[in-house]
């Protein structure tokens, strides 16, 4: 308690000499339109927005969330009590103090507007837009849609089904509520579906598994659940000319593939890179013979399928280098070192991997320790990682071309995953685009010479087609 009134004695002195004049210039008032539990009719918040920053009316707020006002004229202070917490706040400070000593800097000061103590949005609710941990009540926020759902819980996905026609793929998706569907297409072209605030359980409702009926109209299909809700991530096939992505209610969205019509939008045209050298990196090696297919070990594999697309690249024009000789294992440093070396466009590794499936496209998900950091680190200097974030785009190019190539040339009878980012230590000091290749395994087709050399025949025309030339 001790440590509250210090906190409250220094936040008082403060607000003493800094009494803002709300509101702020330039501040845009709007409302914010309020959804309670049923049968509570929706109603309308105040709110202004001043340099980014979302303020609420607190009277309007602390009635929604049950919460009992005290308020103090001669201190500006006011005391917002639940159930098991409190919050203290003091007009014209950016501090707020929750429970009974925890000290919280807000986005900006609270001020006083028309006899309304107006709060930052970021004292009640995270960067997601779910309730922080003194907030009792279930809350939803959606700044787009400048709507707070209050006792309503967050979406979850209940069902999906996905059908295939003569015109395209579409795959329906049921929620127990709101969908909120968000569209970014990347490049190569790769489509991303994202239900932001939506629970998803793999278990009781999984969506669709692909189907050799789906490759007519989409190369990769890859759901993933994040912290926020589920992404799907999707390749399309070069039949596919547009999609559509549409709320038919609040309840239900629908994702469409197909060949170009007036209701579809297009996929952005290919955007081509720069390939000339590649470096290969035959996974594995040495004492390291990784897994053991149908076919071989994978080192064995690996090593000669990189053998064979070097020479499919070499006679397409390009120059290989190759990281590693036949029965060496050179650390994932000094490989992504060649390429690095050796000026290359391109780090390419190659892996033959036991499981089942269609290819997979792994990228980078962050940037790896560079030699001499943590030295640095003790000095005080603050090490940021290599710059292969700033490749990312480049790599989903060739990543995507790759995997169209691999799948339309019948190497591989599934369909792909997509391309996925993780932590790849080959791939983490590459100064260039820079992706993995892993290949699954057919149990029933294991990987002979003459398979082996289609798949470089079809990684080659992939890397072709990505720097625009056939």
């Amino acid at each position: 308690m001790r440590l509250f009134f210090l906190i409250l004695a220094c936040s008082i002195a403060l607000a003493r000499g800094t009494h803002a004049e709300p509101p702020f210039p330039g501040s845009v008032p709007f409302e914010i339109q309020v959804v309670p539990a049923p049968p509570a009719e929706p109603w309308r918040l105040l709110a202004v927005e001043h340099e980014g920053v979302i303020y609420i009316a607190a009277n309007q707020l602390a009635a929604a969330l049950h919460l009992e006002k005290f308020w103090r004229a001669d201190l500006g202070r006011l005391v917002l009590s639940g159930k098991s917490h409190r919050i203290s706040v003091i007009e014209g400070t950016d501090l707020a103090v929750i429970d009974d000593g925890r000290l919280l800097h807000l986005a900006g000061p609270v001020f006083l507007s028309a006899g309304q103590m107006m709060l930052p949005l970021d004292l009640f609710i995270d960067e997601n837009g779910e309730p922080l941990p003194w907030i009792e009540e279930p809350l939803v926020f959606s700044k787009s849609e400048r709507r707070l759902r209050i006792g309503v819980p967050k979406a979850s996905l209940e069902a999906s089904r996905a059908k295939v026609s003569d015109t395209g793929w579409q795959l329906t998706l049921n929620g127990t509520s709101r969908l909120n569907p968000e569209v970014r297409q990347e490049a190569g072209p790769e489509l991303i579906v994202r239900l932001s605030g939506t629970a998803y359980d793999a278990e009781r409702f999984p969506l669709p598994q692909p189907r050799s009926a789906w490759m007519s109209w989409l190369l990769g299909y890859r759901s993933e659940s994040t912290a926020d809700g589920l992404e799907l991530h999707i390749i399309p096939a070069a039949a596919s000319r547009g999609y559509q992505v549409t709320s038919r209610d609040s309840n239900q969205v629908e994702i469409t593939l197909g060949s170009m019509t007036e209701s579809l939008q297009p996929f952005s045209g290919t955007s081509f890179v720069s390939l000339h050298r590649i470096a290969i990196d035959p996974g594995h090696g040495g004492s390291d013979t990784g897994v053991t297919v149908k076919g071989g070990k994978e080192a064995k594999l690996d090593w000669s399928l990189a053998g064979y697309l070097q020479q499919e690249l070499l006679n397409a024009g390009m120059d290989v280098v190759l990281t590693r000789s036949d029965n060496d294992d050179p650390s994932p440093e000094s490989r992504s070192n060649v390429a690095n070396h050796t000026n290359a466009d391109l780090l390419l590794s190659l892996h033959v991997h036991g499981r089942p499936g269609g290819p997979i496209v792994y990228l980078n998900a962050g940037g790896g320790q560079t030699l001499g950091a943590s030295s640095l680190d003790d000095l005080g200097f603050h090490h940021y990682g290599t710059d292969h974030g700033s490749h990312e785009s480049d790599s989903r190019v060739i990543g995507t071309a790759i995997i169209q190539s691999i799948v339309t040339s019948g190497v591989s009878n599934n369909m792909s995953p997509g391309i996925e980012a993780a932590s790849i230590p080959e791939l983490a000091g590459a100064r260039m685009p820079a992706l993995l290749l892993e290949m699954g395994t057919d149990p029933r087709n294991g990987w002979s010479d003459s398979r082996l050399r289609s798949l470089a025949q079809s990684i080659a025309a992939g890397l072709r087609l990505a720097a625009g030339s056939r």
